[in-house]
Formats: C-alpha cells, sequence, structure tokens
C-alpha cells in the first residue's frame, strides 16, 4: 500500500532528484523532478514553462517511472491536475538598501525608524548571520530558538530537529537577532541562487511590541541586497493578518498553482470531485468558522477572535 502524500514529502531526506530538459521552439527549459516512493515532485516554483512543455514532462515521467501514481507541485503559473489556486508574493530587490526605503510611503518609513528605535533602547542589540551548519552550535540555538518561539506563538511543534528542519526545508541561512546576548528573532532563509526563499520568521512574544516580523524582514532585504540577490519569494498567505505583512516593501502578489497530477483517471475524477465539494461547503461558511475547524484538525491555537 503506498503512503499517504503530504507537502512534507518534499524533503531531501530520502528519494533521488534529475533534472529534465525540454526543448519548445527556440526556447530550452530545465526543472528538477524529486522522486520519492510512488511519489513525483516538480520544481517549478513560479518558472514561467509553458503548459504544453509541462504537460509533455508529465507524460514522460509516467511513461519512464512505472512506480509513480501521482506528480505533485507548489506555486506553478499553470493549473495542472487537481488544482488550488492560491496567491503568491515575491519582491524584487533592488540596487541599493537606499531604494529599500524608498519604496515605503513617509508613514511606515517613521514607523520602522521609531521601531528601531525604540529596540536599541531596550538593550545591545546586535544581528548574527550563520550557515545553516548542523556542526555550528550558534545555528542550532538558533533554530531551537525557532522552534520554542513558533511554539508559543502558533502552537507549531515541527517534530524535527534542527538538522532535519534544515534539511527539510532546504534553509540556507539562519539570521538571529539578539538583545543582549539573548535571541529575540529568528529568521530563516534558502539562498541558492539570485532568487531567495524567505523560508520563516518567529520571535519571541516578549517583543512583540516591537514589531520584530516587519524588522527581521527589513533586515534581510538589507543584506539580500547587498549580496546582490535578485528577488525575494515570500509564498502565499493564508489569513488576512499574514497577507498584510506580506504586502510590505512593495512585494508583488500573483495567482499561482498548488495541485497533484495522479497516473489514473479514475482517482482524478474522485479526487476532482472531493475537491470540489470541499471548495463548495468552503464557500457556504464563514472564513472564521472555516479558521475554527482548520484549527481543530492541526491542533493549533486560533490567530481569530470570534
Amino acid at each position: 500500500m503506498s503512503r499517504p502524500y503530504s507537502w512534507s514529502d518534499y524533503c531531501l531526506r530520502d528519494g533521488t532528484c534529475e533534472t529534465l530538459h525540454a526543448k519548445c521552439g527556440d526556447d530550452d527549459y530545465y526543472f528538477e523532478v524529486l522522486y520519492n516512493a510512488d511519489n513525483a515532485k516538480l520544481g517549478i516554483w513560479l518558472s514561467n514553462i509553458p503548459r504544453t512543455v509541462l504537460l509533455e514532462a508529465v507524460k514522460f515521467i509516467f511513461r519512464t517511472h512505472s512506480e509513480v501514481r501521482r506528480i505533485g507541485y507548489r506555486y506553478s503559473r499553470v493549473p495542472l491536475g487537481v488544482y488550488t489556486r492560491t496567491n503568491h508574493f515575491r519582491i524584487e530587490l533592488p540596487g541599493t538598501q537606499d531604494e529599500i526605503l524608498a519604496r515605503m510611503s513617509k508613514h511606515e518609513r517613521k514607523k520602522l525608524n521609531n521601531r528601531q528605535r525604540r529596540l536599541n533602547e531596550a538593550g545591545n542589540i546586535t544581528l548574527h548571520d550563520y550557515k545553516a551548519d548542523c556542526n555550528n552550535p550558534d545555528s542550532v540555538d538558533a533554530v531551537n530558538k525557532f522552534f520554542e518561539f513558533k511554539k508559543i506563538t502558533h502552537g507549531k511543534n515541527y517534530n524535527l530537529t534542527p538538522k532535519e528542519y534544515i534539511q527539510v526545508y532546504q534553509v540556507s541561512d539562519i539570521y538571529a537577532l539578539r538583545c543582549d546576548g539573548e535571541i529575540i528573532a529568528v529568521k530563516l532563509s534558502c539562498k541558492q541562487c539570485p532568487i531567495v526563499g524567505g523560508e520563516n520568521t518567529s520571535y519571541s512574544i516578549d517583543y512583540a511590541k516591537f514589531y520584530l516580523g516587519i524588522i527581521m524582514q527589513y533586515t534581510l532585504l538589507s543584506e539580500l541586497t547587498k549580496k546582490g540577490k535578485a528577488e525575494l519569494y515570500l509564498g502565499d498567505s493564508s489569513y488576512t493578518g499574514q497577507r498584510t505583512y506580506k504586502q510590505h516593501f512593495n512585494s508583488i502578489e500573483e495567482t499561482a498553482y498548488n495541485g497533484i497530477i495522479y497516473r489514473s483517471f479514475t482517482e482524478h475524477i474522485r479526487r476532482k470531485a472531493a475537491h470540489a465539494f470541499r471548495m463548495f461547503i468552503k464557500a457556504l461558511l464563514p472564513w472564521k468558522l472555516v479558521a475554527v475547524i482548520r484549527s481543530v484538525k492541526r491542533g493549533t491555537k486560533l490567530k481569530y477572535s470570534l
């Protein structure tokens, strides 16, 4: 019996990768595929690949890998198989740090400066950039603090060691903000090319009044700009507060799709019908009630007051 498909399967702890090359007219397209048991996952995150090319790639994978029963993907620019429409935020990085501030309104710049000033008055504030190296005690300490903060603020328990988390989420850099030596905020990122993934952020609730999420976002943008990076990917937003946070710094919101392509046509129809039914029920229910149901299902704390 095949194991259930989960998005947590996109880790690199087990499975093999191969790079596909597709030629369409005068254009060449390259993307990776991760194989894990009877699952495959397309590495096409916001890639400008025509739908016809992706459909041919799907046929090729099913034809050459008889064990694969389903092919998943995240943040595709085109829908395939059984899919959910979502949003995605990205920030095009400027040439200088001054341009980051220039994108903000005068009121927003004033608020950011006031928050940074008040934070600096709270103690000796230092920023540390650690490579995601589990042989470095500082890196391990920072990830453990990330776990601790997420457990308190979101009720989230990853059930992973720091090494496993770094590998699963492909973390490359860990930014730790310290006050008098104590870690008060952690920002994780994935720097593998000119496009950087802003993986996750957590902070101590004792310092929540300083809006550390925004301060760490500005810090990351500044560091990436100095290093000549091109873009920062922020992923989607699952609730209103998160969407507001990701709209800062002149971010670009786009439509994207998450989905699964099934080898079996019968399975495709069954999953499509089940998905349509869930979307119908979701449309009927108030969004706050949907949040309650999801919270109970996941065992997490609510971020909404009913």
